[in-house]
């Protein structure tokens, strides 16, 4: 979605940018207006504003409008041409006056670069203020003191404004995160996992890469719900999830399916490396011994794997040959099963009255 360019009240980083180059150019031709109103102003010095005022244009025009810049260093290099518009215009024209300007791109910084960009800009832009109000230099004593004095407010403001939109920032990446999250397993959630698998899939059919996906069920959830109640299954599920986030390897996106579900995507996988990571999850779910009041449980699941482009060429047909894997799986371990035995006279040693 687009933002709203008319809606003031919200300062995305994109029209952040744009605004304040916008601003600063009319605020320095409302200056150069003024200036020139009280007959102030020579013809040399307004041909230097109108010249600076087309050349900041251009430049601007080519930051915001195009893609000739990386976007990463775009903020970087807008604010440099932000301050340096603000420092010839105040030096062409009136600098005591025009000084003011700087605060824009000292604003821009504080509000779109990292931490090491913004304390290079304020140090240099607070020299250059001192500069520009102490004009002509080298300045009298009183002189710079005053223009150290009238820095401080908007010292003040800047920092203010630093620690509002650092605040802002980590609030917009705990909300991104919490809405990608399921909020039981702390996994992805199926919406946020569709987007990563959408990106890998594209990848790996540009770049005729394989990637797989694997399909875990837990086997018998419903009964831990009637058994234990929800809570209990819901303690199941966490443990679960915990033993497939101990399984998988670093760059592998885990997610909660459905409700007894879970699904992994492993980048650059062969069937080995998914029968083996199939194995790890099975028998480290399998160590996992949940314990209520006098009860303990283990967990089984089933797995169902599917790879990229020998099972299917698109996300939804590999999702299906998984679950038909999945359900293969567990039909031949049922069936395979063999029956239970008794449960050993010393679990009441133990205090355990159901060791299932």
């Amino acid at each position: 979605m687009q933002p709203d360019r008319f809606n003031w009240g919200a300062w995305p980083a994109a029209l952040t940018s744009e605004r304040l180059a916008l601003l600063l150019p009319c605020f320095g031709a409302l200056f150069v207006l003024s200036i020139m109103s009280l007959g102030e102003l020579s013809m040399l010095q307004l041909a230097i504003a109108l010249g600076l005022l087309a050349a900041y244009a251009c430049g601007a025009l080519v930051l915001l409008a195009t893609r000739l810049v990386a976007p990463t260093r775009a903020p970087l290099l807008l604010t440099l041409l932000m301050f340096s518009f603000a420092v010839l215009l105040a030096v062409a024209v009136y600098p005591q006056t025009l000084a003011v300007l700087l605060l824009l791109p000292a604003l821009h910084a504080v509000m779109r670069l990292s931490d090491r960009g913004v304390n290079t800009v304020l140090v240099v832009a607070a020299l250059a203020w001192v500069a520009l109000r102490s004009w002509p230099l080298p300045p009298a004593p009183l002189t710079l003191l005053l223009s150290l004095v009238e820095l401080l407010p908007a010292a003040v403001l800047l920092l203010v404004a630093y620690a509002l939109n650092r605040a802002l920032a980590t609030g917009r990446r705990q909300v991104a995160a919490a809405a990608s999250r399921d909020p039981l397993t702390n996994l992805l959630n199926m919406q946020a996992f569709d987007r990563l698998l959408q990106v890998q899939h594209a990848d790996a059919v540009a770049g005729g890469a394989c990637y797989a996906l694997l399909l875990i069920d837990i086997d018998g959830l419903r009964n831990f719900n009637e058994r234990y109640g929800y809570g209990g299954g819901n303690r199941i599920l966490v443990a679960v999830a915990d033993a497939i986030r101990r399984s998988v390897r670093a760059g592998d996106l885990v997610a909660r399916f459905a409700g007894d579900e879970f699904v992994v995507c492993l980048p650059d996988a062969s069937d080995d490396t998914v029968s083996a990571l199939a194995n790890r999850v099975a028998q480290n779910v399998y160590n996992i011994m949940v314990s209520f009041e006098r009860s303990a449980a283990r967990v089984v699941v089933d797995t169902g794997a599917a790879l990229y482009p020998e099972s299917g060429r698109e996300v939804d047909d590999l999702l299906q040959f998984a679950a038909s894997a999945l359900e293969r799986n567990k039909a031949f371990r049922r069936s395979s099963a063999t029956p239970r035995a008794q449960p050993a006279p010393l679990r009441q040693q133990a205090g355990v009255d159901d060791w299932s």
